[in-house]
């Protein structure tokens, strides 16, 4: 259990920390690049996402399905190579897909056919990495797992910052990343971290192939809760409304990296106990700990908003374009607040091995909230985004607690989400008032 709660702690140090340089040199590239580059930028960012979860869909979760039944080296072995021909065939059709949907004028942007292609191969390349580090895992060789996490994508990030640099140019950026995962992947081969073979016959990838169908969907549905509603956004709205939105979900990953920082720390926790109380006993243990999230979240939440109007006017550069964003960021902000119910109720279907259950509420919730999304972005315009945000978030947690409350005797811990948004409406209102004040 010791070595257990190690790595834990190392795999969020490093999450963390990669999660935090990519913050840090996407919202350079937002001082850096006008609006309309910025807009291009964050298209392609979300293309790049779209295409490295459709490629990796469903793989690893199948794979630790079988597992049990490759208990020999040589079994588990080949396992891992029929795994990885499973993605060669997913990131073809990953790739065909994308090509033929970003042929639409409507996804059209000023790259050259090399740029999108680099997008295109950059995704198909962080799926690989992410496949591999599930691979070792499942080996238990954490060490290697969190290298293929964390070194990979940061040399990426490292080469794409030094090509930008260079060229000043979105479509080197993404040439850049490429080159810095082609390096590491070298790199990883000759070292003999991860697994390279690849086993593409039919007869062999069956088993696999059968079972990844429901994956691909969530994915895709998840796809579009984030970055890929940036396609929505520029179908119905100007390019202004991109950047925008880009920038102000990229700000809003923080919310993300702290609810996930502090999940892990009481995962582990909620395992040990679970089992142990009676349920009014656990549900107490879980109102302390969600209770202390949403003032976590609220009042990291509330510092951005309050100190952000004053960081960009004092940075300036492209920067100014964003200072009037805190409505927006209030939304979205928002939207992790109402969904701690979620990760509250979310360890119960896990740990009672509910899994299949879960995965159709989420479905479920997810459709119905994207549907009220875009309903609202075509009622409100482009503050529809960050509305339609908040309420897909808050059907999804809401419809998941439900079934869990009436499934288990949930208590129902308003006071994190409560404390959450009281926070994050203070520091919104906070951080303009104290701009004109400093002005005035």
């Amino acid at each position: 259990m010791n070595s257990l709660a190690i790595y834990s702690l190392l795999y969020a140090g490093f999450a963390g920390l990669q999660k935090g340089l990519g913050f840090v040199l996407f919202l350079w590239l937002a001082y850096a690049l006008t609006v309309q580059d910025y807009a291009t930028f964050g298209l392609l960012l979300a293309l790049q996402t779209g295409v490295a979860a459709m490629a990796g869909a469903g793989i690893a979760e199948s794979v630790a399905g079988l597992l049990k039944d490759h208990s020999l080296p040589q079994a588990r072995t080949q396992l891992f190579s029929i795994s990885n021909g499973v993605f060669l065939y997913l990131s073809m059709l990953a790739v065909i897909i994308t090509v033929i949907v970003y042929a639409l004028p409507i996804w059209h942007t000023k790259l050259g056919v090399a740029e999108q292609v680099s997008v295109l191969i950059g995704g198909v390349l962080i799926a690989f990495f992410t496949l591999q580090a599930t691979l070792v895992r499942l080996e238990e060789r954490h060490l290697a797992s969190m290298a293929l996490l964390f070194f990979a994508p940061l040399t990426g990030l490292c080469t794409a910052f030094i090509a930008f640099y260079i060229w000043r140019d979105v479509g080197a950026f993404y040439g850049g990343f490429v080159v810095g995962l082609l390096l590491a992947s070298l790199g990883f081969f000759v070292a003999g971290v991860g697994h390279f073979s690849f086993s593409v016959r039919p007869t062999d990838v069956e088993p696999i192939r059968k079972t990844i169908g429901p994956y691909i969907f969530i994915a895709l549905l998840a796809w579009l809760s984030g970055y890929g509603n940036t396609y929505i956004v520029k179908s119905l709205f100007s390019v202004n409304d991109v950047a925008r939105f880009t920038f102000a979900y990229t700000l809003s990953s923080i919310m993300h990296l702290v609810a996930t920082s502090t999940n892990q720390v009481w995962g582990p926790r909620f395992l040990q106990l679970v089992h142990k109380l009676p349920t009014a006993d656990m549900e107490r243990q879980n109102i302390r700990f969600y209770t202390l999230q949403g003032f976590t979240i609220g009042a990291i939440g509330s510092l951005v908003l309050l100190l952000l109007p004053i960081a960009l006017d004092t940075i300036g550069g492209n920067l100014l374009s964003y200072r009037d964003i805190n409505i927006e960021l209030l939304m979205l902000f928002g939207g992790y607040a109402v969904s701690i119910p979620w990760w509250h109720s979310q360890n119960y279907y896990i740990v009672y091995g509910l899994g299949k259950e879960l995965k159709n509420l989420v479905l479920s919730t997810t459709i119905l909230g994207l549907v009220i999304w875009l309903i609202l972005m075509n009622l409100l315009g482009p503050l529809g985004i960050y509305v339609g945000f908040l309420t897909h978030m808050f059907i999804r947690s809401l419809g998941t607690f439900l079934w869990a409350r009436r499934r288990w005797g949930l208590y129902f811990a308003w006071q994190g989400p409560l404390a959450a948004l009281i926070l994050f409406a203070a520091g919104g209102f906070a951080g303009p008032t104290l701009m004109a004040f400093g002005k005035g």
